[in-house]
């Protein structure tokens, strides 16, 4: 029976060592991806085009235009499935950060330096348009659903990214 029971703790202390070790070696292989994402409903033809790819999608454009402001006011609030993650991460200068689209419509990931409104001014609420943004939608640097980008920092310090079709969905790099 001891021998049975010892067996069955050193089972239990080496899988809980192999979860953590496993969450640690986790959360540091992911710092160097950022996932853009969005949980658009694909069946909802509302949505302006492209049409939304996102396998599983349940959030309606009447679902996301509610929740786009506060209701008490112009501010801007965003739906929360549409967002960067992680929203910030630290790097070192000169690594290469994968930015993937894992959601369902296009997004961006442009640097600016102060956060701001987008180029959709539907979508600005009371925002004046980040530095970074560009006036015209023909302009967008849009990273496709499915697809992925990778950018180089250099220059130590905070640097502000966001999207410039979705301007809630932002994300800052700590550059070391």
């Amino acid at each position: 029976m001891r021998v049975t029971t010892a067996a069955a703790l050193g089972m239990v202390v080496l899988t809980g060592a192999w979860a953590l070790g496993s969450l640690t070696v986790s959360g540091q292989g992911n710092s160097n991806r950022i996932a853009m994402l969005d949980d658009c409903d694909p069946t909802d033809t509302t949505f302006p085009p492209p049409a939304c790819v996102k396998r599983g999608g349940d959030v309606t454009l009447a679902e996301f235009n509610a929740l786009l402001t506060t209701g008490l006011g112009p501010s801007l609030i965003g739906h929360p499935s549409w967002r960067n993650e992680p929203s910030h991460l630290t790097s070192r200068a000169g690594r290469k950060i994968t930015i993937s689209n894992d959601g369902g419509r296009g997004h961006t990931f442009t640097p600016v330096s102060a956060f701001g409104g987008g180029t959709i001014a539907q979508l600005n609420v009371g925002l004046s348009r980040a530095d970074g943004c560009p006036a015209s939608p023909a302009n967008l640097a849009v990273v496709p659903p499915g697809s992925s980008t990778e950018i180089t920092l250099n220059d130590q310090g905070l640097q502000r990214f966001q999207c410039c079709i979705h301007p809630w969905m932002r994300a800052t790099i700590r550059v070391e």
